[in-house]
């Protein structure tokens, strides 16, 4: 993060500052020092659940040498808790980072050192690295610890784990002459902190829950972010405005540098796109769809390119920023106005307009401008339409990079239009033996739509996808089968089966028939009784269902679901079930709305009661009596 060459102009003009808190004295604990007391442990008496704990874990910043260190220590207490040992930390520290294994052995402690060919060094994007390593020899009753010493600063300091932690603290001296701005995050909080000192004790174990934004949000951990070098002989700007986050990006070789010169490789497709089109409308969307043909995402989210355009072009594969700066280049070559914009995921975590950064940004998209009208394009998605926002992005943050023509900071934020909207209509018929045989129609729109067309890209087949379905709802058989073409993105995508319910009554007097044919939601994702984070879905819902039975001549409906209508009080969440019944056929009408995408601790209540009356009403049967 820092230019390092500068390093030792800061030391000798840095103050000696104290690592220790006036309020609290940090605990330390010696790297390789591990107590017999520690390797008994047997369980976390604050989480019995727990399959590990982290006993220590401490930050320390060095002021002086602008150098961080960091020591975990954690105690593994079931099998399944090995898995901690598999650990990453940000940058290229393979020379810097050094772990072992302690296991009690016949009343003796023994040591296993990590090895160098355990610690890989894995590029993810442009310079950005991850160190991974392996501790060796862990298992149920093992401690094992993690030393790593970096020059300059990790993205953050994580205080909270997803398995319980003991003691974390971090101290974090600032130098005269270095300005790193610190965030704070968490819903705990600390046990002690003042300007240098921060310290937590007895943190739980931080459970992810449903329809929740990043855990980074919530978990206990502090951000750094490196705003500027000011010393009598030096002066650089690296992030202490929203301007100077521009201009950073302006100047890395793989974001501003890619979009600098002719990129000559374009010319065919511009030539072809202006062949092709008859005003700038036409040449926005025929370049967005072109990319998205020629180019297919590996899977890898990034704000930097990876390689030239040329190579993207001829591998027809690249990252997230690989494809959608091609995108700006293009649209820019055929004087279309048209920008990179940064985001943070809904997973990465939000940006805040008071707190600018560099390191925290990682995805980027185009945005145009055409006849006054902003469009914001992602042309890495394959099955997101023109001119919709991926649902990774909803809700978030974007800053424009246009080091001429400066827009305020983080002035685009993509709040969903389309809705995650799906409609299935069942016609089927019963028989006296309580068959079922009929005709289900399921019509998917928007991002219901892109959703379903990702999870079916991931089956060989249809076929296979099918199978899988009649193997989740083993008394169903689809006898045919027919959708809609995947690549037809713009319009809904319809399945359409042929079923056959099998009858499971072992008495022909009495049938009886669960109505609801393939659920879209089959369990209540808000189980727990109590939440501790804010409910956040990336789009409205909206989900209906019709169904239509025909009844045998010689069968009555001795019992049926009662009809029912809940809310919340603002009526933004809402399930209705309606049921008409007569001699000859059963009608069912359910919907569930969901027109507001944020909900406090306060409504979480309502949530639970709305969901789970959902799930029992398409759980509730029919019963026909014989007459």
């Amino acid at each position: 993060m820092i230019n390092w060459v500068f390093r030792s102009t800061i030391v000798l003009l840095s103050l000696t500052i104290s690592n220790t808190s006036n309020g609290e004295d940090i605990k330390k604990v010696k790297y390789g020092k591990i107590s017999p007391e520690e390797l008994n442990i047997t369980t976390y008496a604050k989480d019995t659940s727990a399959d590990a704990v982290v006993l220590f874990s401490y930050g320390e910043f060095d002021p002086n040498m602008l150098r961080f260190s960091q020591h975990i220590r954690i105690k593994v207490l079931r099998q399944t808790g090995s898995s901690h040992a598999n650990m990453g930390f940000s940058g290229k520290l393979k020379s810097k980072i050094k772990g072992c294994t302690y296991n009690l052995e016949n009343g003796e402690i023994v040591k296993s050192p990590m090895k160098k060919e355990s610690i890989f060094e894995e590029r993810l994007s442009g310079e950005r690295f991850v160190t991974r390593v392996a501790l060796p020899n862990v298992h149920v009753g093992s401690i094992f610890e993690i030393m790593v010493t970096q020059d300059g600063l990790p993205n953050a300091f994580e205080f909270q784990n997803d398995i319980p932690v003991i003691y974390s603290a971090l101290s974090f001296p600032q130098n005269l002459f270095v300005d790193i701005k610190l965030q704070e995050y968490g819903i705990l909080g600390f046990t002690f902190k003042d300007a240098t000192t921060w310290i937590a004790k007895e943190l739980p174990a931080f459970k992810r829950e449903p329809f929740m934004k990043s855990e980074n949000d919530y978990k206990v951990r502090i951000e750094f972010e490196l705003a500027s070098i000011k010393t009598p002989n030096y002066f650089k700007v690296y992030c202490d405005s929203w301007n100077a986050v521009t201009m950073k990006y302006d100047e890395y070789t793989n974001f501003g540098g890619f979009l600098i010169g002719m990129n000559l490789c374009l010319g065919e497709m511009v030539d072809s796109i202006k062949a092709n089109s008859k005003n700038d409308e036409e040449k926005l969307t025929n370049a967005y769809e072109m990319v998205k043909r020629r180019v297919r995402w590996n899977k890898t989210e990034s704000c930097f390119g990876s390689q030239p355009f040329y190579k993207t072009l001829e591998l027809k594969s690249g990252n997230t920023a690989d494809i959608n700066l091609i995108l700006v280049a293009l649209l820019r070559k055929l004087e279309i106005t048209c920008d990179p914009i940064l985001f943070s995921t809904r997973e990465n975590g939000k940006i805040s307009k008071y707190f600018p950064t560099i390191d925290k940004f990682n995805y980027v998209i185009a945005g145009a401008t055409v006849a006054g009208k902003e469009y914001y394009l992602d042309a890495s998605q394959e099955f997101l339409p023109f001119g919709v926002a991926p649902d990774k992005l909803l809700g978030c943050l974007g800053h424009t990079v246009n080091k001429l023509a400066p827009i305020g900071p983080c002035s685009v934020r993509l709040d969903p239009i389309q809705k995650d909207k799906l409609t299935i209509l069942n016609i089927l018929n019963l028989d006296s033996i309580g068959v079922i045989t009929g005709k289900v129609t399921i019509n998917r729109e928007d991002y219901n739509a892109i959703d379903f067309k990702e999870n079916l890209k991931t089956y060989t087949d249809n076929d296979a996808y099918i199978e899988e379905l009649e193997s989740e709802n083993t008394s169903i058989r689809i006898n045919a089968y027919n959708f809609s073409d995947i690549n037809l993105l713009s319009q809904p995508f319809k399945e359409e089966m042929n079923v056959t319910i099998g009858s499971s009554n072992s008495n022909n007097d009495v049938l009886i028939v669960n109505p609801i044919v393939f659920p879209e939601i089959k369990r209540n994702p808000f189980a727990q009784e109590k939440r501790v984070t804010p409910t956040t879905f990336p789009q409205s819902i909206d989900y209906s269902t019709v169904v239509n039975i025909m009844l045998p001549k010689n069968y009555r409906i001795a019992e049926a679901p009662k009809g029912a209508i809940i809310s919340n009080t603002d009526k933004s969440l809402k399930f209705s079930y309606k049921i008409d019944h007569n001699e000859s056929q059963v009608s069912i009408r359910m919907r569930f709305t969901v027109d507001k995408l944020n909900y406090d601790l306060s409504e979480y209540g309502i949530l639970r009661q709305v969901f789970e009356m959902m799930v029992q009403k398409q759980s509730e049967p029919i019963i026909l009596k014989k007459i």
